[in-house]
């Protein structure tokens, strides 16, 4: 058989079409594959030093560090690659010693084709920053994702942005108190006039013991109705692709029901997933007026939540069509995968699940974090090896009793008929950041 050569376009478009942990595996071949991807490695940037469960990476402010070199360097390509850039998360909350606000600055400067900037930390964006955004790359989409916030003022001139897309921020609370007093108000208005954004996911994420703003009633749109949401009718939902709840809120599914067909990804982060009682269950209708769901992320503390959660989903018809499944819940491992065995689209899965978090005290002394671990890899293998499965990738997060340690699983099938290929490690859980 004659030998194909590819061109650089097209060797590109064939490792545009791989995950990240395929292209890492690609880099890893030799030092020519490495350079030849750099275009499409480099592509997406992230200036952290908060490590996720998943990376090889043993030093975040030595991988910040080796990546500003580069930038810096006037002989490298690098920034010609960049067009997502990421700041943040960071250990801790704080600013790394590697990297500083002028750091980011030099670096927006040196950057040639920026299409999206992501702010992923919890200080307010400096004024200079957001000034440079704005003047360099004046078609540049601002991403926000604030996990908790280190400062109590909100960043109006940010928020105000016309090249803000995406807003995720933890809004302030006073606890105890009903109506509760938060900046629920002021972040109201300010996503009331915005035009570009597309994105838009408010949490409580803090507890205060005085008043933040004065004192305000509950969302409500009309006399003598406090469970219905301000933005309901001011929102076009004709275009939204992905809808995330963090508290459950039956009025809001019952208020869109019908009015997001085209939705193909649901993500719920709540204690409770359906609320039976004065709310009644708008789960299920709003499922039903979905056409398909494509991704689908369910993380609950408890145990019927998640249950009935992934009851409805199954009773609804969505399983035919998922690809991306998450799950995070109490569900014993071998639950977990068994109400898998009838996603027949499923691609990717990803489960986490805690030692302490199933079984009593009895159970817990004869099945331990090693049997438990073994029992999931036997399963996923037989979900991989079933007749049609589509599965290429599933990780699986256990975290033991005490919660200071995680053991992470990488799944995939093997090649020409062979075993399913597993890789483990095991890594310590970092504190979470101070809050002010």
């Amino acid at each position: 058989m004659p030998s194909i050569i590819l061109q650089e376009p097209h060797i590109l478009l064939i490792l545009d079409l791989l995950d990240r942990a395929s292209l890492n595996n690609f880099r890893l071949c030799s030092s020519h594959w490495r350079a030849a991807s750099d275009a499409v490695f480099y592509r997406e940037l992230a200036l952290r030093n908060q490590i996720t469960w998943d990376e090889d990476i043993e030093d975040g402010n030595a991988h910040i560090a080796r990546i500003l070199q580069r930038l810096f360097d006037p002989d490298d390509r690098i920034r010609f690659h960049v067009r997502h850039l990421q700041i943040g998360p960071f250990e801790g909350g704080k600013w790394p010693r590697v990297l500083r606000p002028n750091d980011v600055l030099q670096v927006l400067q040196a950057l040639s084709n920026l299409t999206d900037f992501q702010w992923h930390c919890g200080y307010n964006m400096p004024s200079a920053i957001l000034q440079t955004v704005h003047d360099k790359w004046p078609h540049c989409r601002i991403h926000i994702k604030q996990d908790y916030r280190l400062e109590k003022a909100l960043d109006l001139d940010l928020l105000s942005s016309p090249q803000l897309v995406t807003l995720v921020i933890p809004l302030w609370e006073v606890s105890g108190l009903e109506p509760y007093q938060s900046e629920w108000p002021a972040i109201t208005k300010l996503v009331k006039r915005q035009k570009s954004l597309k994105s838009f996911q408010p949490f409580v994420g803090h507890i205060l013991n005085k008043r933040p703003v004065p004192v305000c009633e509950y969302p409500s749109v009309g006399p003598g109705s406090r469970r219905r949401l301000h933005l309901v009718p001011d929102i076009s939902w004709s275009f939204l692709n992905h809808l995330g709840v963090g508290v459950w809120s039956g009025p809001l599914f019952r208020a869109i029901t019908g009015l997001v067909p085209q939705l193909r990804s649901l993500t719920l982060n709540c204690t409770h997933i359906r609320y039976h009682g004065e709310d009644g269950d708008a789960f299920e209708p709003f499922l039903r007026s979905v056409n398909f769901l494509e991704t689908i992320s369910l993380s609950s503390s408890d145990r019927w939540s998640v249950e009935s959660a992934l009851t409805a989903l199954f009773e609804t018809g969505h399983g035919s069509y998922l690809r991306d499944f998450t799950l995070d819940g109490p569900l014993k491992p071998r639950e977990q995968i068994q109400q898998l065995k009838t996603l027949s689209s499923l691609q990717f899965l990803s489960l986490t699940f805690t030692f302490a978090s199933y079984g009593n005290n009895e159970e817990a002394q004869t099945i331990g974090p090693i049997e438990a671990l073994s029992d999931a890899i036997l399963d996923v293998k037989s979900l991989i090896k079933q007749p049609g499965s589509m599965l290429e990738l599933a990780k699986i997060r256990f975290s033991s009793r005490d919660a200071k340690t995680r053991w992470v699983l990488r799944i995939s099938p093997g090649t020409d008929g062979e075993e399913p290929s597993v890789r483990c490690r095991q890594k310590a859980i970092p504190n979470p950041p101070m809050r002010p």
